[in-house]
């Protein structure tokens, strides 16, 4: 199993052992009888990649995708990626973000907003000379990969679900050899090559593909910056003082609401325990295009007790971040101790049902619905008083936002197909490794450790240090340098 990464988006590519011919551009719109070249399985930005290439080098090509939309996270909020160095970013991962420069140098492309007024920043400014840019509103993206799509003549299989239980045919013999995909709906596609695009790696784990969930321990491969990291917690918490019991004062009350009474555990020790998801919005203070945010159905205040408590303790920052997008709209993340994140709620999600994944799902948009809400409402109590200012709480939904249904797809969220891609289920594979484009020189982390070269294994590329917990110390994201999977991923022969 290699692992694949193209525009900043993870899939597994899952090559069967026996060599493999390309196929002509017919069998490319072939029905369910032929055999595909390759068969992509998630319609993320890594698949619609995937596919794109493989038809380049001449390959029949099959793209199913579970959902009604192409483009994962890409064409569902998150504008601006963490680009790092942007001479690493080649291939197709740079011709999309050409293509995003191509798009807004048109004039008819800025409805909302004068080009000469837009200033995007941090790591994803664009340079005046740059033949790029890398920041875009999620409509853009989708119509990106629809013209790739398109110009390359892939045929496109809308809402198919793998069926989980037993839809993957394989060989008899070890190494086991995938040899056909069949959906819950009975329709079966077979291929020489399988690539598992998505997020949760589906069929990765049907295919037997031995996986692990969570963070590893320290101990486990000899780390130090693995696992519980509660004393290199820095950012994200809370402020001093803030009462968890539901009656102040009173542990006879109980908590409120996921507050996790064991804590993360011991420091260095795995556990289950996978990165908070959020939704990545994509917000405008444009009056004629918002649409305010309203009190969702199934509201419960309490959920949200702990972002005034830790208002009145002190804290001061916006508990968002809105990075500019063109057309005044925003990619808004997570920031502080409270906020878009929905900590400790999505534990049970990469191993879950499609219907338990759906409820996890609308469970964490009602919470970031919820949190939206109590900002508008409670930005002019005393607790908030310093938060809250016109310039703070003038952003609501965009009314140009693509729908699906009554909903703004742009409440897209980061894991569920799209998470940030924030992590589920990682593979164990010999033959998997980690590849960073940067120069080779040694380099020294905090842990003192130098690493000489820009090759690690596997186990350094599957660790996810994300602990939980939304009370204790140390719930946030420590300064690791194997954190969030960050490293571009070598693909073969798709690169």
């Amino acid at each position: 199993m290699i692992r694949l990464w193209s525009c900043g988006l993870l899939g597994s590519v899952l090559l069967n052992a026996l060599p493999w011919q390309a196929g002509t551009a017919a069998e490319q719109q072939a029905g369910d009888g032929d055999v595909y070249d390759v068969v992509v399985y998630g319609g993320t930005a890594a698949g619609v990649a995937a596919a794109v290439q493989a038809r380049r080098m001449g390959c029949g090509v099959v793209l199913i995708e579970p959902t009604r939309r192409l483009g994962g996270l890409t064409s569902g909020g998150l504008g601006q990626t963490d680009i790092g160095n942007k001479t690493a970013i080649g291939g197709l991962s740079r011709q999309f973000y050409r293509d995003v420069l191509a798009h807004y140098r048109d004039p008819a492309a800025w409805k909302w907003q004068r080009r000469e007024h837009y200033r995007d920043g941090g790591q994803t400014q664009t340079a005046k000379c740059e033949d790029a840019m890398w920041t875009f509103e999620p409509s853009v993206a989708r119509k990106i990969f629809g013209a790739w799509i398109e110009t390359n003549r892939i045929g496109v299989v809308y809402g198919e679900r793998l069926d989980r239980a037993s839809g993957v045919a394989l060989t008899r013999s070890v190494p086991w050899r995938i040899l056909s995909v069949r959906m819950e709906s009975g329709r079966v596609f077979r291929g020489k090559v399988f690539i598992d695009a998505t997020y949760e790696g589906d069929l990765m784990a049907a295919a037997k593909v031995s996986y692990t969930v969570g963070r590893e321990a320290n101990a486990l491969y000899g780390e130090t910056l693995n696992g519980v990291q509660t004393a290199q917690a820095k950012y994200h918490q809370f402020a001093a003082g803030v009462d968890p019991y539901v009656e102040k004062g009173k542990p006879a009350s109980g908590l409120l609401p996921f507050l996790d009474p064991k804590g993360p555990g011991p420091e260095g020790s795995g556990d289950h325990r996978v990165q908070a998801y959020c939704y990545r919005m994509c917000l405008t203070d444009k009056p004629e295009n918002r649409i305010p945010f309203g009190r969702p159905e199934g509201y419960d205040p309490q959920w949200y007790e702990l972002l005034l408590r830790n208002f009145e303790a002190g804290e001061s920052g916006m508990p968002w971040i809105n990075s500019a997008m063109p057309n005044c709209k925003t990619d808004t993340n997570n920031r502080t101790a409270f906020s878009t994140d929905f900590i400790g709620q999505n534990y049970d999600y990469p191993d879950a049902s499609y219907a338990e994944r759906e409820k996890i799902a609308a469970r964490h948009r009602l919470y970031q619905q919820g949190l939206m809400w109590t900002l508008r409402e409670k930005s002019a109590t005393k607790a908030m008083w310093r938060w809250a200012s016109p310039r703070r709480i003038r952003w609501a939904t965009a009314r140009s936002c693509p729908k699906r249904g009554s909903a703004p797809t742009c409440w897209s969220p980061s894991a569920f197909p799209p998470p940030t891609s924030r992590t589920a289920r990682s593979a164990w594979s010999r033959s998997s490794w980690c590849w960073d484009s940067r120069p080779l020189r040694p380099r020294r982390w905090r842990s003192g450790k130098t690493w000489p070269f820009r090759m690690w294994t596997k186990r350094n590329c599957v660790t996810g240090c994300w602990p939980t917990g939304r009370f204790w110390h140390g719930n946030r994201r420590p300064p690791s340098p194997f954190k969030r999977q960050n490293k571009i991923n070598r693909a073969v022969p798709f690169s």
